[in-house]
C-alpha cells in the first residue's frame, strides 16, 4: 500500500482489509477494475459537461465539489464532500481536516476576485491556473480523486476562458506529481511548464 494515503490508526480509514482499496458502493476490491471504473466515470462526468457546456455558470466552490460529485458519486457516499481525515503522501501532512473549510473558501474568495481568470490571455491564465492548481492540491480537500477534480475544474475554467480544454494526456502523473511537489513548496514553474505543454 505505498502508493496509497497513510491514515493508518484513523478511525475513518476506509479500505477493504488486506488491500489498497477504498471501500465503495460498487464492492470493486481489485485495484485496477477500480481504476478503470474510476476513469470511465470521470470520461462520463466529461462528456456531460462539455456536450452542452453552460458558459453562464459560476464556478464557485459548491460547483468545484459539484463536480467531484458527479464523477465519483457512484463510487463513493464521501463524493463531493470535504474529507473528515488525515492524510499525507511521501511524509508530507495535507491540510488537517478541521482547517478545509476555511482555507477552500479562502482560496475560492480570491479566485472570485479575480473573476474565475476569464478574460485573461494565455499565459496569464496558465500562470494563475498553475498556482490555483497547487495550492488547491495541497489542501486535498477529498479523501481521493483531488488530481482528477481539480483538472476537471482547470478545463471548465480554461471552456469559459479560451474555449478548449487542457490536453492532460501531454504530461504523466509522475512529471504532474513533482510538479505539485514543487508547488507545495511555493514554486509554481514547473506546474506552469506542464500547462504550456497540455495547452491545444
Amino acid at each position: 500500500m505505498t502508493d496509497r494515503y497513510d491514515t493508518t490508526g484513523n478511525p475513518e480509514d476506509e479500505y477493504y482489509p488486506h488491500t489498497s482499496v477504498l471501500i465503495n458502493l460498487e464492492g470493486i476490491r481489485d485495484p485496477e477494475e477500480l481504476l478503470e471504473r474510476e476513469t470511465e466515470l470521470q470520461l462520463a462526468a466529461y462528456e456531460e459537461l462539455f456536450t452542452s457546456f453552460d458558459e453562464n455558470l459560476t464556478p464557485d466552490l459548491p460547483f468545484f465539489y459539484y463536480l467531484h460529485h458527479k464523477m465519483f458519486s457512484p463510487l463513493y457516499v464521501w463524493a463531493g464532500h470535504p474529507r473528515t481525515v488525515g492524510i499525507s503522501k511521501g511524509g508530507a501532512p495535507f491540510c488537517p481536516p478541521q482547517n478545509i473549510d476555511w482555507m477552500m473558501n479562502t482560496l475560492y474568495s480570491e479566485l472570485a476576485s479575480e473573476r474565475w481568470l476569464v478574460g485573461l490571455n494565455l499565459d496569464s491564465f496558465i500562470e494563475r491556473s498553475a498556482y490555483y492548481i497547487c495550492e488547491i492540491n495541497a489542501v486535498h480537500p477529498f479523501r481521493e480523486g483531488n488530481a482528477r477534480a481539480i483538472r476537471f475544474y482547470i478545463d471548465v475554467l480554461s471552456a469559459l476562458t479560451r474555449g478548449d480544454l487542457f490536453d492532460w494526456t501531454q504530461t504523466n502523473a509522475e512529471e504532474y506529481l513533482q510538479a505539485c511537489v514543487a508547488g507545495f513548496r511555493g514554486d509554481y514553474s514547473r506546474m506552469k511548464l506542464v500547462l504550456q505543454r497540455c495547452a491545444v
